[in-house]
């Protein structure tokens, strides 16, 4: 409490240790009929306003006409506050206003609000009685008034280890000074959600609304709301870049599960799916992203979908791009003629388009078409009249396919550490550093593989453009280079590695 306290600060800087006095007009339903012409009998408001007129609340906006989708002021709201709880006039001034004045009908109101912590200003010097009510800004009003009564968390997830704190509503933050003002209203039935487990906290509040809450809060018999058990959060697993899989446990009696996402950064929660499942496979992720999610259960009781809370800390996954589980294509014809750029000359020597794009497929877990990405390599430049420019068609493929960022590093101390923490390197390796014993260890001529796992001292390194016996072909390779498959997946040791490549394109996961 003392945390949403501090928080609440900011905006409402006035003391909460004293409460409101006993409501005087508000215990006592005084029935009776109103003349407001604007009123239905039929609408869902039609007692609420009958009892705020009959007891002095508040009047009509004229004497035929109540206004009750007209917005209420932060003025209007303290005044029938003020008067429900009996129009006491405070001792003295609590503190001065410029856009207060002292004739202003709401001059008292906004004195004993003050006084009694309920409500203080949006600025040192100013109360803004003329801006429009929020329902975040109602409901704390209300909830001071009543004392700042604790709300014991209902439907809170419970696992083994942990009782995690639940919120009712979606777009409700914790730290939010309003929450537990929130919780209170939802569970006292003053408020509920504006639907599909939303409060809409900065929504503007009618006349006929404020007088809904005051008469609910005060005059109608408490109403208790169905508790419906908050799901307890599995995991979120992924095997591929383009989806997550997220399960929760099962509720009794639940009719269906809403579950909601946030990306890295975002402030607040939004709803992704609907289902009566206890799973859900996101496949609107991007690569490199990593995301929280949460879940809540619902019922509907009386034709009304009722919500329970949902786990505010979440729990969070990332699309696959880790070297255990990338993708392994074996090595696909080279682009044809068709596929060149106009006048270019397409090589089968070397490293090229197809080899390449194995490659990128394998580095970073693209479920892609080789021949469609062989065709942004063509397209983009990187492999036509002698020689493959792999910063070419990485661009091109980020720009294609996203998910990834990337640099060009010599440094192999600190390439080894990037990749040990989850990035992959392409090796760039010509077999002609002068002078090394390693010469001629991975490749004859300029080639590019793949480094995907640095364990130790040793590195796991796939050849993209791969043939049975190649990398048993020479002495040299027999000695430092240990074959795993016969798919071009080897295992060199780091020191030979760093001797022999020429530098390295480091690939990260996310943009």
């Amino acid at each position: 409490m003392i945390g949403l306290l501090l928080a609440a600060a900011a905006l409402f800087s006035a003391g909460m240790t004293t409460s409101a006095a006993e409501p005087a007009a508000a215990r006592e339903h005084r029935a009776g009929h109103n003349s407001f012409a604007d009123v239905a009998d039929s609408a869902y408001y039609y007692d609420a306003v009958t009892w705020a007129a009959n007891s002095g609340v508040t009047a009509g906006t004229s004497q035929t006409q109540f206004s009750p989708e007209a917005v209420c002021t932060r003025g209007q709201i303290v005044t029938f506050l003020w008067r429900a709880y009996g129009s006491e006039k405070v001792d003295g001034q609590s503190r001065m206003f410029a856009d207060v004045s002292a004739d202003a009908y709401y001059y008292d109101a906004v004195q004993w609000a003050v006084q009694k912590g309920i409500a203080s200003g949006t600025s040192d010097t100013t109360f803004s009685p003329e801006d429009s009510c929020t329902r975040a800004e109602a409901v704390t009003f209300l909830w001071r008034a009543a004392g700042s009564p604790a709300v014991s968390e209902k439907n809170s997830a419970v696992d083994a280890e942990n009782t995690r704190e639940t919120s009712y509503f979606y777009d409700i933050s914790m730290q939010s000074y309003y929450y537990s003002a929130v919780q209170w209203a939802n569970k006292n039935s003053v408020t509920g959600g504006t639907g599909d487990n939303a409060f809409s906290p900065q929504v503007t509040c009618s006349r006929a609304q404020i007088v809904t809450f005051l008469y609910r809060d005060l005059v109608s018999p408490e109403t208790v709301v169905p508790e419906i058990d908050a799901p307890l959060l599995g995991q979120a697993t992924s095997d591929s870049i383009d989806r997550i899989t997220v399960t929760w446990s099962p509720v009794d009696d639940a009719e269906g599960y809403v579950l909601y996402r946030k990306a890295s950064g975002d402030a607040g929660w939004t709803p992704v799916a609907q289902t009566d499942a206890c799973s859900w496979q996101d496949t609107t992720v991007v690569t490199g992203v990593r995301y929280a999610y949460t879940v809540s259960a619902y019922d509907t009781v009386d034709g009304q979908k009722l919500f329970s809370g949902y786990d505010s800390s979440g729990i969070s996954g990332m699309a696959s791009c880790a070297a255990d589980q990338q993708l392994w294509y074996a090595d696909y014809p080279y682009v044809t003629a068709a596929g060149k750029p106009t006048g270019a000359t397409i090589s089968s020597g070397g490293c090229g388009p197809a080899s390449v794009c194995n490659l990128g497929n394998n580095l970073l877990g693209w479920n892609a078409n080789v021949p469609a990405i062989a065709q942004v390599a063509v397209d983009s430049g990187a492999r036509y009249n002698g020689g493959t420019n792999i910063n070419t068609l990485l661009s091109a493929m980020r720009s294609s396919y996203g998910g990834f960022s990337y640099v060009n590093s010599s440094d192999d101390n600190a390439v080894f550490s990037d990749v040990q923490n989850g990035a992959m390197a392409i090796i760039h390796t010509s077999g002609k550093i002068s002078g090394s014993k390693y010469s001629k260890l991975l490749a004859n001529n300029g080639h590019f593989l793949c480094l995907l796992r640095v364990d130790g001292t040793t590195a796991t390194i796939v050849d993209s453009c791969s043939y049975t016996g190649k990398w048993t072909e020479n002495s040299v390779r027999k000695t430092y280079i240990t074959q795993t498959d016969t798919t071009g997946v080897v295992q060199c040791p780091l020191s030979a590695l760093a001797a022999a490549a020429d530098y390295y394109y480091v690939v990260y996961p996310g943009e």
